[in-house]
């Protein structure tokens, strides 16, 4: 459930041709007033080149944090203990709402509704409300110089709030914790484990060291049925292009032609930013939705397509192609909506995971999963969990965590550029035996692939022990030889 906003509300804008919001006050005696930090935070993310879908999520998460602080100060008096204290109870009315422990956050949402969002969102709603402190200290440090020195350049409630969060800077020290931080926060994006000093009450969302996180891969004999289920073409071949190469499903969504080879059958994931000709690329498309393409960092543009989805990819393709893709659409995106819009700017929700929801629910529920909700990320989960387990090849079973992140983008692009060729090779040279009968036979599914590899062990350490008592009785039998001789 939304969070609306009782003390302010949002204001679509542009800046340097990309949409960001304002954020304007609903108090009577300034109505209308911009929040110049807000705004002034917006920016700064659209400076900074964060992605758009990134710019968005701070959009929609900042306010909520300002406007439950805003109301928090009309109930408590304005001291600074009091405003970290109200800072650190935010993570309480995120995830608790009414059934707070604390009071106050107990009054803030009888005035003001909880969103009631899980601990590991809430995460990312505080980090929104890290930037922004960090971000905004020079200004705000600024400001209140200016108003303390009688220069009006903002409403009292204004210059209240500035106060509040110049308490926060003062008493955590925020212009060093920036820096501090900023490994930190870098890691969290990657999914490792992260906590705010803002916020050290924050529950600690261990993900360990194995990409893989069993609960959230799709159920690996499965894949083919849910592709099979999809009721569109294109559904069925963006899901297999994503359970083939284990690229995201924002990289699928935003392939153009010039990415497939459809008589080498391969598919490149491009960096938008990295092509060199951009125009051409991008024909069809305004500057504002150039800039919504979203890039999350893949060290590799090749991709290594596992069987039996790298065949039902172009086999579903062709059947786009024929029946559903619109020619005349003036763009160059392989995957389109029903109108001939690119995929990646429709909604993601209705169009996209809603789809792959509706296909899965049965096959979950029938695997025994009836609580648990997937949606497309979970086939790039499913390639990951199948190649570190149970790909079959010359040196043994599963690829080591380098050729994983070579793969899968998982990796920090300094290192990737040191060993890419190296490890590319390696990989090809593996995946080359063990697609070979792979392709010949139906995908199993993990009890099953765990069985093989169990009986293939077994084998090795038969042999290994054949090998050793045999050894054994050759040394018996010298020594044998030997005392007759004597």
């Amino acid at each position: 459930m939304a969070s609306p906003l009782i003390k302010y509300y949002r204001q679509k804008s542009f800046y340097n041709g990309v949409p960001i919001w304002t954020l304007h006050s609903l108090k009577d005696e300034n109505f209308g007033e911009e929040y110049q930090p807000y705004t002034m935070y917006m920016r700064s993310l659209v400076d900074r080149r964060v992605p758009w879908n990134s710019i968005k999520a701070s959009g929609y998460r900042l306010p909520i944090f300002l406007d439950f602080m805003a109301v928090g100060f009309e109930l408590i008096p304005l001291t600074t203990t009091n405003v970290v204290s109200l800072c650190r109870s935010y993570d309480s009315y995120l995830t608790l709402g009414e059934k707070s422990f604390s009071e106050i956050v107990k009054k803030i949402c009888l005035v003001k509704t909880s969103p009631l969002i899980s601990a590991s969102s809430s995460i990312g709603y505080h980090a929104s409300v890290q930037g922004f402190i960090q971000e905004s200290h020079s200004y705000l440090t600024s400001l209140i110089d200016y108003a303390a020195s009688g220069l009006e350049v903002a409403s009292k409630y204004d210059l209240e709030m500035l106060g509040a969060l110049k308490y926060v800077n003062s008493n955590l020290n925020v212009s060093e914790l920036s820096k501090r931080n900023k490994k930190q926060i870098t890691t969290q994006k990657q999914g490792m484990a992260f906590k705010s000093t803002l916020f050290p009450n924050l529950p600690l969302i261990k993900s360990g060291a194995d990409p893989i996180d069993e609960t959230k891969y799709f159920p690996l004999d499965q894949i083919v049925p849910l592709i099979k289920s999809a009721t569109s073409y294109r559904n069925s071949a963006l899901w297999s292009l994503i359970a083939a190469t284990a690229c995201r499903e924002s990289e699928a969504d935003q392939v153009i032609w010039a990415d497939i080879d459809l008589v080498a059958q391969e598919v490149l994931i491009v960096e938008p930013a990295s092509r060199q000709n951009l125009s051409a690329a991008y024909a069809g498309i305004s500057e504002e939705e150039y800039l919504k393409l979203e890039w999350k960092g893949r060290g590799t543009e090749f991709t290594f397509m596992l069987e039996p989805y790298k065949t039902l990819f172009f086999h579903y393709l062709e059947l786009y192609l024929k029946f559903e893709y619109k020619v005349g659409s003036g763009h160059r995106f392989v995957f389109q909506t029903k109108s001939g819009a690119p995929l990646y700017l429709s909604d993601y929700s209705k169009t996209i995971l809603k789809p792959f929801q509706t296909a899965a629910r049965p096959i979950l529920d029938a695997c025994g999963l009836p609580h648990v909700s997937m949606g497309p990320h979970s086939l790039r989960h499913s390639y990951i969990y199948f190649m570190k387990n149970f790909l079959e090849h010359s040196g043994g079973f599963g690829l080591t965590e380098s050729e994983l992140m070579l793969l899968t983008g998982h990796i920090e692009v300094e290192n990737l550029r040191r060993y890419a060729k190296a490890d590319k090779n390696q990989v090809l040279a593996k995946l080359a035996s063990a697609f070979s009968t792979r392709c010949q036979r139906e995908p199993l599914s993990a009890i099953e692939y765990h069985v093989g590899f169990l009986e293939k062990e077994l084998e090795v350490f038969k042999a290994k022990l054949a090998q050793e008592r045999g050894a054994k009785e050759k040394s018996r039998g010298k020594g044998k030889d030997k005392d007759n001789s004597d």
